[in-house]
C-alpha cells in the first residue's frame, strides 16, 4: 500500500469517527469472549449464538462469536434488565441475567 492510500484511509477513518460522535447518541454494546475449558486451557468457541432477551421473554437481537470466541451485541435504546442467552449446538444453553441498573 502506498503512502497516498494510507493517508486516504486514515482520513476516512477520522471522518467516520467524527460523524459517529456528532450523532450524539451513545450506543451501548455488550462484549465478551466465550471459551470452553479443555483441561486447564480455555479455548475459544466459534459460532456460539448470543441473544439478548427482555423481561417479557422477547428477543431483542444478538450475534455470534467470531474465530476468537468474541462477540459484540448492541443494546437497544431504553432497554434494561436484560438476559443474555448463549446457545451452541450440542451443548446446554447458558442463561445470564443482568443485574438491575442503579441510578
Amino acid at each position: 500500500m502506498n503512502q497516498t492510500n494510507k493517508v486516504f484511509y486514515t482520513l476516512v477513518a477520522i471522518f467516520l469517527s467524527c460523524s459517529i460522535e456528532m450523532a450524539g447518541q451513545v450506543q451501548k454494546v455488550i462484549s465478551g469472549t466465550v471459551t470452553e475449558l479443555f483441561g486447564k486451557t480455555a479455548e475459544p468457541l466459534v459460532g456460539v449464538n448470543v441473544n439478548l432477551v427482555n423481561n417479557q421473554n422477547r428477543s431483542l437481537g444478538g450475534g455470534i462469536t467470531n474465530l476468537n470466541g468474541q462477540y459484540n451485541v448492541k443494546v437497544p435504546e431504553g432497554e434494561k434488565d436484560l438476559t443474555i442467552v448463549y446457545s451452541y449446538i450440542g451443548m446446554l444453553s447458558l442463561i445470564h441475567i443482568s443485574e438491575p441498573t442503579r441510578h
